[in-house]
């Protein structure tokens, strides 16, 4: 005859296989025609609260599922009629078809749901490098001049245009990197003025674009000027507008333009801004002529 500490132990033996493969014996699968409206809205890892066919009621599994809702159990707890959906297969012939549901009384384990998780940002990643280099290796196969010829972000041609001073031009290769976009060079530099240039009051321009970067500040006319200058440097327009209607003396800031499209940038302030400039709308005048 068994002592109770052997039955004890064959208790808690039966309760871990019955909590381990509790979804085997509580899951079914069931099939619906397509054409219920509510079928467009049922997906994976969802409730579904149905009447199923008798052999499928949990009412009939009654005791099992109080051995399940015991504080060993690790999914969540029964509710009669209320099925997990574990899975959904859609099948379509000619202009019927059918819906196949993988259906179980517990919600996926923590465990299960981590390993899946695991197993899909694996299988992005690994497509993801796959792509880029198959991608890679078609553009080294087939513009290989074109790859090794961009060595400098700054364009000489726009720079002899606009006779960009060597001490602006340092200044920006410090700050962008070749290979990015237009877009994250212009950024780049525009988080520069704003960390590095503090605001100085006074009217008109006292520095011009080399002078504001040597003295490490400026007013709003001539932090534009600087701006202009270090986005023309890497071959993309920007202008600088003076409004009138922003106060006495007015405010001055830029307009970048990138993909196309201009954008207003105010690094001429205490608080920098990206697409607004400080004031009222007023009546700007958009100028190209630079201060250096």
């Amino acid at each position: 005859m068994a002592s109770n500490n052997e039955k004890l132990l064959a208790k808690n033996e039966a309760l871990k296989k019955i909590v381990e493969h509790n979804r085997d014996y509580l899951s079914c699968n069931i099939t619906l025609p397509i054409g219920n409206t509510a079928l467009k809205k049922v997906h994976t890892n969802q409730w579904l609260f149905t009447e199923l066919p008798e052999e499928f009621d949990l009412a009939n599994w009654t005791i099992l599922a109080k051995v399940l809702n015991n504080n060993t159990n690790r999914f969540e707890n029964y509710v009669e009629n209320r099925w997990y959906i574990d899975g959904v297969n859609i099948k379509v012939k000619g202009n019927t078809g059918t819906m196949e549901l993988s259906l179980n009384a517990f919600a996926s384990s923590y465990n299960s749901y981590a390993e899946s998780a695991r197993s899909m940002e694996k299988a992005y990643t690994d497509a993801v490098n796959n792509l880029k280099n198959a991608s890679s290796s078609s553009s080294s196969s087939n513009t290989t001049k074109a790859a090794t010829t961009k060595t400098s972000v700054l364009n000489q041609k726009w720079i002899k245009k606009y006779n960009i001073s060597s001490t602006i031009t340092k200044k920006v290769e410090e700050i962008c990197k070749v290979g990015k976009s237009d877009y994250d060079n212009v950024r780049a530099l525009f988080k520069w003025c704003d960390d590095h240039l503090p605001y100085e009051g006074y009217g008109g321009t006292r520095y011009g674009a080399v002078g504001t970067l040597k003295h490490g500040k400026g007013n709003c006319c001539d932090h534009a000027h600087l701006f202009a200058a270090m986005c023309r440097s890497i071959g993309v327009k920007c202008n600088y507008i003076h409004n009138p209607c922003c106060g006495e003396g007015g405010h001055v800031y830029n307009k970048v333009y990138l993909n196309g499209k201009g954008t207003i940038v105010d690094t001429g302030r205490d608080c920098a801004s990206w697409g607004s400039h400080w004031g009222n709308s007023g009546c700007p005048t958009e100028k190209t002529s630079i201060n250096f």
